[in-house]
């Protein structure tokens, strides 16, 4: 052995053997050694890169496995621009543990392409106690993908596609599609008519009462109301 060349070291542990390899040697080159790794399922890690953050995983056959990069990349969901199930809608759930129930859509949430279906997809949440409301486990509706529900039609009563279509007046409709739907008309829920926020019935503090709004207080001719220049 050459003074300027050093033999690779072993450190063994219960469960691991840390191979730490020569210079001029790489990681993922087989070494003797690791057949005597034993009948236990142990793991050699190549530490020769561990400063650089490229640290790779070797089992005892000798085969490199490379850490980096080992967590997972998931691409931004892309949103629908045009929906077709609305709040109030009558829907049946065709994936997931309610598979084949019915409910109304009680909440549409457009920023992540879901559903809250009312009375259904019901999950346990812990809810620490706090002032106005107690705490314990209750069971709230979660979020549907808006792709595991589809609208009833409403002449057969059957899950089916929507799309829109034009009247001869032009007014823009939804009506049912698919091989078991009729065609038929899917009304907009009456429940979109009323506000989620009702107008408050009161006058407040900055509001401007009504005879003062609807008072003539300019008038070009009389000079009433002109600046002063």
């Amino acid at each position: 052995m050459s003074p300027s060349r050093r033999s690779p070291l072993f450190l063994v542990c219960e469960q691991a053997i840390f191979f730490f390899p020569s210079r001029g040697q790489h990681s993922s080159d087989p070494s003797p050694s690791l057949e005597h790794c034993g009948p236990q399922p142990s793991i050699l890690f190549s530490l020769s890169r561990a400063l650089t953050g490229q640290a790779s995983i070797l089992p005892c056959d000798g085969r490199a496995q490379s850490t980096q990069g080992r967590m997972g990349w998931k691409a931004a969901e892309k949103l629908f621009r045009h929906w077709k199930i609305l709040r109030g809608d009558n829907v049946m759930i065709i994936r997931g543990k309610d598979k084949g129930e019915t409910g109304i859509i009680k909440r549409v949430i457009r920023s992540q392409n879901r559903v809250i279906v009312e009375g259904k997809n019901l999950v346990k949440k812990h809810i620490k106690q706090g002032q106005g409301h107690e705490g314990g486990i209750f069971s709230i509706e979660a979020p549907l993908h808006v792709s595991n529900v589809q609208v009833l039609d409403p002449v057969t009563g059957k899950p089916c596609k929507t799309g829109y279509k034009y009247l001869e007046d032009g007014t823009k409709v939804r009506v049912s599609r698919g091989l078991a739907a009729s065609g038929a008309v899917i009304p907009r829920p009456e429940i979109l008519k009323e506000r989620q926020k009702p107008r408050p019935s009161f006058v407040g503090p900055k509001d401007t009462p009504v005879e003062l709004v609807l008072e003539k207080t300019y008038d070009a001719k009389a000079g009433i109301g002109m600046p002063d220049l």
